[in-house]
């Protein structure tokens, strides 16, 4: 925006008039003070419009936010921007940013001040249109004030110099306390700032509702690598100045141009050492994948190179998405695989920045899938604001179980009513509106899941034909644009020719569970005639018999019969278990919140809880039902404390081993381990039937193992015996004619034997029967005292540990103050048998800081 100088100035800048030598003051005639004063008074009241004219009642300052309903201060009013350009310099070494962001904007209103968003960083200067502009910070709002409004419809450049150390976030609910926005890494800095995470590393207009081109020019020492949105221009060599050292230093500047229109928080800058894989798609669409040579160490699905198996499965998505629902909208596809940890530990989450998705492991071509899916649903296709966040994350994730049906895995039906299955009536998990989760359970599984359940009941309610072309129009029609949910379900019952009101209000805006829809027959694809409750799926005749995946062609997807619980630390924990094909898998849950998954061929599933573990063990009979025999919360393993630098721990662990053997003589000499609390299983499942005979009859109980072992040796007999005499008649086995042979007489000495007479004994018919019986009674007998033993060994344990609890809170009373010591002896009495122990603390976050990623991606 070019504004026009004052009439006598120049470049802008007023010039005074000469001064003036002084006047002799003027008395007025009494004849004219009336009239001066009526004068005076004409000017007083002269109309309101020409004082319109005076730039103070013209020019307003832009809002501090955009109105969202979940971030109320996020983002700006008065101006969009068009365009930004980055000149950073970043140092690793010090972890420290510096840069120029220019923007490039248009006036919405006639402005007298804006705002822009940033968050932790210096401010040196601030110009506007090249001339030095006021500025002012009050928490992550930086308020710049023009020399001269801005007049609405008109295009301006503000530049922002800055610096400093970006701040990661870390503890935010909204991502169950997973750090995002810029982190830094051991070799430079990996980006992933969704939802508010861009105004941590350069001065923007935060909001998904503001697109705009982008710039970035990076400086890095020499041997690192700038990997960025766009295409890239030619690195340059040089010598550059970063601001904590005192000279200047090799280094390469890395230019990266992306004239898509993108959101801020799908902005992304990648520093550190990279290996490089560029080309096209089958379909031709140009392609870059970056990879750090560390994660390339690593295993990759099918044995093969970590950086080809990123650049196929990319590519291979990247085309099933354009024949689904459209060209592809940006410059380039790809990925970003980062060694990426926060405080030694990896990061768990993967995001769909622009173009190229950020990944921090080897993750599954799934995963891969759904952030190439977000290219088209929730980059291109963007949220108003963020509430409408369910048309991200729904649409990527039923894009996710539809990759994996056209792989050979569960049908997208079969997850629907699998998710649907996993969460009973009274699941708190209902309670999250997809249309309107709110803030801090934006991200909940219920977004993913969930929404990605109810668009696959859309599908067939108004059938696969109208389905794919509901979603290739809605693509179409809002590419680069902000859509919110009313948009979608009306381009819905316009594609359908259905009154779908009922359906949308049912499954998008009411929080309680509801009845699963039937999926009829003749509407079915590949063979899946999924029922909630029960599920089963035929093996299309065009895939292998052999899918380990499924049994005899058949998977029966049983409703679980409930959820191991457990009460932790002022946290309610809960795991429920299931199957799919031959493969179990195990969910975590806090607060009624998921917090971790593991599936697979498992008969062992470890989910990660903070410091601590859930263990959750499966039986042979488990295989069928999915139901898990045994569930603990298992506490770390004691470190060696002579390790940790403490001298008085080892002569107190000597005094607490003599105490041990003085007081347990049969268990003198065993290492003391930490102890598992035991959840409580789900009431009418085998593994509580268990408990309660174990309660009820011990000694019956303990003998299961001596039991089982016979069994499982018998049968094992019986069936080896049965294969061999099967395979015997059925083999055609060869007659063999074999030859004769003469074998020489071999005369033997007659040796005469002593006839020595025995006494005849005759046994009683009692004693008779007992001899001919040993074979059934004597393993019974043997099995007897096993468990007889085994009861008693259980029996010492539990008096052992009665004990210890005993004593624990005596002890620890006398080492605290009386009223904690008290309140902890009071405490200890009330647990149960079994429970006590604790397995060293509390998670140092939120439910889902447990999960060690984040739905967000994957």
């Amino acid at each position: 925006m070019s504004i026009t100088p004052w009439r006598g100035s120049e470049h802008g800048v007023p010039h005074l008039p000469p001064a003036r030598p002084p006047r002799a003051r003027r008395r007025l005639p009494g004849r004219l003070l009336p009239v001066a004063v009526a004068a005076v008074a004409a000017v007083a009241l002269a109309p309101a419009a020409s004082a319109g004219t005076a730039p103070s009642a013209r020019f307003t300052p832009g809002a501090p936010g955009v109105g969202d309903p979940y971030f109320p201060g996020l983002g700006n009013g008065g101006y969009d921007v068009g365009h930004y350009r980055l000149d950073l310099a970043y140092d690793p070494g010090y972890d420290q940013l510096d840069g120029t962001a220019t923007l490039t904007a248009r006036a919405t209103q006639d402005l007298s001040a804006f705002n822009l968003d940033l968050s932790g960083m210096d401010v040196e200067k601030v110009t506007v249109d090249g001339r030095k502009a006021n500025h002012k910070r009050r928490g992550t709002e930086l308020t710049v004030t023009p020399r001269h409004g801005l007049r609405s419809g008109t295009t301006f450049t503000v530049a922002v110099t800055y610096g400093g150390v970006p701040r990661t976030i870390v503890g935010s609910p909204i991502v169950f306390g997973s750090p995002y926005g810029f982190l830094h890494t051991e070799d430079g800095a990996y980006v992933g700032a969704e939802p508010d995470g861009a105004s941590t590393w350069f001065p923007s207009n935060d909001h998904p509702s503001d697109k705009a081109s982008y710039d970035f020019s990076i400086t890095v020492p020499e041997g690192l690598g700038a990997v960025a949105n766009g295409v890239p221009a030619e690195p340059r060599k040089g010598l550059a100045s970063f601001s904590r050292r005192r000279a200047a230093t090799k280094a390469t500047t890395y230019g990266w141009h992306s004239a898509d229109q993108m959101a801020t928080y799908l902005a992304t800058i990648d520093i550190g050492k990279w290996d490089v894989k560029t080309g096209r798609t089958p379909g031709g669409v140009p392609m870059y994948v970056a990879i750090d040579p560390e994660v390339r160490k690593l295993p990759a699905p099918g044995g093969v190179d970590p950086l080809d198996y990123y650049y196929d499965t990319t590519a291979k998505s990247t085309d099933l998405w354009v024949r689904t629902y459209g060209r592809y909208p940006f410059s380039t596809a790809g990925a970003i695989v980062d060694d990426a940890r926060f405080n030694g530990e990896p990061l768990g989450f993967s995001l769909e920045t622009n173009g190229k998705p950020v990944y921090s492991a080897i993750r599954p071509d799934r995963t891969i899938a759904h952030e190439m899916a977000h290219q088209w649903f929730g980059n291109a296709v963007a949220p108003k604001n963020w509430q409408q966040i369910w048309l991200n994350e729904s649409f990527a994730r039923w894009s996710n179980w539809y990759w994996t049906e056209l792989q050979g895995g569960n049908t997208v039906a079969t997850e629907a009513r699998n998710t649907y299955n996993l969460h009973p009536a009274d699941d708190p998990w209902w309670n999250v509106v997809i249309a309107d989760p709110k803030r801090d359970t934006m991200f909940h599984n219920r977004e993913y899941h969930g929404g990605a359940m109810v668009l696959q009941f859309l599908r067939e309610r108004i059938g696969d034909e109208k389905f794919f072309k509901l979603l290739r129009t809605w693509y179409a029609q809002n590419a680069g644009g902000n859509v919110v949910t009313e948009q979608f379900t009306a381009l819905a019952q316009q594609v359908s020719g259905q009154d779908l009101s009922g359906f949308f209000t049912t499954w998008l805006y009411s929080p309680a569970a509801r009845r699963c829809p039937r999926r009829s027959a003749d509407s079915a694809r590949d063979g899946d005639f999924g029922l909630c409750g029960v599920g089963f799926r035929v093996m299309p005749a065009s895939r292998s018999v052999g899918d380990a995946r499924s049994m005899w062609g058949i998977s029966m997807n049983g409703a679980p019969k409930g959820r191991w619980t457990l009460d932790h630390d002022g946290h309610r924990l809960e795991v429920e278990t299931g199957r799919d094909g031959w493969h179990r898998s195990a969910r975590l849950f806090v607060d009624g919140e998921q917090a971790g998954e593991k599936g697979g061929w498992i008969l062992l599933a470890e989910l990660p809880y903070g410091d601590l573990s859930v263990n959750v063990a499966f039986d042979t009979i488990g295989l069928v039902d999915g139901q898990a025999a045994r569930c603990e919360l298992a506490p770390p393993e004691p470190k060696d404390e002579q390790e940790e630098g403490d001298q008085e721990k080892p002569a107190k662990g000597a005094a607490e081993g003599e105490a041990n053997e003085k007081g347990d003589e049969g268990e003198a000499g065993e290492e003391e381990k930490p102890e598992k609390i035991r959840f409580e299983p789900p009431e009418g499942s085998r593994a509580a039937k268990r408990e309660e005979l174990a309660r009820r009859h011990p000694n019956l109980y303990a003998s299961r193992h001596v039991v089982a072992a016979t069994g499982k040796v018998v049968f094992g007999l019986l069936g080896v015996g049965l294969l061999v005499r099967m395979l015997i008649g059925l083999i055609p086995w060869p007659s063999v004619d074999l030859p004769e042979v003469d074998v020489p007489s071999i005369p033997w000495p007659d040796v005469p034997w002593p006839d020595v007479p025995f006494p005849d004994v005759t046994l009683p018919a009692w004693l008779k029967a007992v001899l001919a019986t040993t074979k059934f009674w004597l393993p019974i007998l043997i099995a007897a005292g096993v468990a007889m033993q085994e009861a008693g060994r259980r029996k010492k344990q539990r008096a052992k540990r009665g004990a210890q609890a005993e004593d624990a809170p005596a002890d620890k009373a006398r080492d605290e103050p009386d009223g904690e010591g008290a309140a902890e002896t009071v405490r200890a009495e009330q647990r149960e048998d079994g429970a006590t122990g604790t397995g060293g603390g509390r998670p140092e976050s939120a439910a889902e800081r447990a999960r060690g990623g984040s739905p967000r991606g994957g």
